[in-house]
Parts: C-alpha cells; structure tokens; sequence
C-alpha cells in the first residue's frame, strides 16, 4: 500500500493506494464524518483489483474545514482521486465505491469522468438545492426534512438514469438514516438489465462487523463479474 498526498484546491487530502493486477480498479469513498476504509480497498486489491481509498476534505487526514465545504467541493475531491488513479493504471477501467454521503459524491462525480462501474452502499440523495453551499449548516441532521433525502429529481439521480454500465446497490432493511424512498428512487433510475442489488438484513446503516463481511463478499462478487 503506498500513501498518497494529492491537493485540491489548495486544501490537502490524504489517500492509499493498493496495487493490482486486473484491468478494472476502483476509488473507494467513505461516508459523512466518517474516513477511508482500509478494509474494503485490501479486499478489492487482494482479488486483484487496484483501488484508491481517500479521506474527503474535512474528515480523517484530509485538510479543510467540514462546516465551510460544499457538496461541488467533495465531488471535485472524488474527481482528482479518478484522475489520481487512472494515471497509476493507465490501462485500466475506473470504477467508483462510495457509502451513503460517500455514495451520492461518486454518482455526481461519475457525471463528469469516464466511469465503467458503480457500486452504491445506502447511497443517499439530496436537492439540488444548495450543492456550491457549505453543506452542513444546511442538511445537517437536526436541520434538514426529511423529504429532503429522497428528491424527485437530482444531480445524483440525472446521473444514474443516464449511466449506461454496471451498478451494484446495496441497501439495508433497517436502516434509519437511508429513508427506503431514497433506495426506490434509486432503484427506479437504473435499467433492471444493469441492476445487481443485495439487501443486509438488520438495524444498521453502514453495517456490523458481520454484515460488513457480507458486504465485502458481494462487492467481490459483483466486481469479479465486470
């Protein structure tokens, strides 16, 4: 695993990245408050698939302050880590893994790369309303409504309906910060032909230690199909 310093802006991110021998690898994006996982980039990579797991600006090791930050902010983050990674392995297929806020950054983010594959893990949504605003003082979870997480229509949602490769969603039944219409509204968006869904069972939301094992053995699953 080799660390990574890349600047956005200004601001200094911090990532890792895990070597493979496959033609596919993936970015790896973490959820709200949250920091790069090391466990979901080691299993990819030790299936072979190169992948680059980063701290968004304002979490983990990553500079910036949370509260001043937009969403535009953050997709431009997941954006230099497609570019940071696609000259690491310039020959291979990019595919994006994002969980919850995480999720939602790497479907707006693949609107502006070349993407061949999507995971989603309890991906969330917002309006558009506000995307070059700091974020939080406007969804954060005392604020926000909860229509707010699950819009008719979105930049996330454009995207997906327009996304022409493999998505896997991964949802969880007893999940109370995903609303379920933000999983349908999802689910709607993809042509079912393209549609690889797997559903965790209990209350969590961004998984147990055994529900994560299931979760990393059905990416693997997915990933090895693409």
């Amino acid at each position: 695993m080799d660390r990574i310093t890349r600047t956005s802006a200004g601001v200094e991110l911090a990532a890792d990245f895990y070597p493979g021998t496959r033609n596919l690898a993936f970015v790896v994006t973490h959820g709200w408050g949250s920091a790069r996982p090391t466990d979901i980039p080691a299993a990819l990579a030790g299936a072979g698939f190169p992948a680059l797991a980063h701290d968004l600006r304002g979490h983990g090791q990553s500079g910036g302050e949370r509260t001043e930050i937009s969403r535009a902010d953050w997709v431009a983050d997941v954006v230099g880590m497609v570019d940071e990674l696609r000259v690491r392995v310039p020959d291979a297929r990019i595919g994006l893994v994002g969980a919850s806020f995480g999720a939602y950054l790497s479907l707006v983010a693949a609107g502006e790369r070349e993407v061949a594959a999507l995971s989603l893990r309890v991906p969330a949504n917002y309006l558009d309303e506000g995307f070059d605003a700091p974020h939080e003082p406007r969804f954060r979870a005392d604020v926000r409504r909860p229509e707010d997480l699950y819009p008719a229509d979105s930049r996330a949602l454009r995207v997906l309906r327009a996304f022409g490769g493999p998505v896997q969603l991964v949802d969880a039944d007893g999940d109370a910060v995903i609303p379920r219409e933000t999983i349908a509204g999802y689910v709607d968006a993809v042509d079912p032909a393209r549609l690889t869904r797997h559903t965790l069972s209990g209350p969590h939301h961004l998984a147990t230690p055994e529900l994560r094992r299931e979760y990393l053995a059905a990416l693997l699953a997915w990933a090895a199909t693409l």
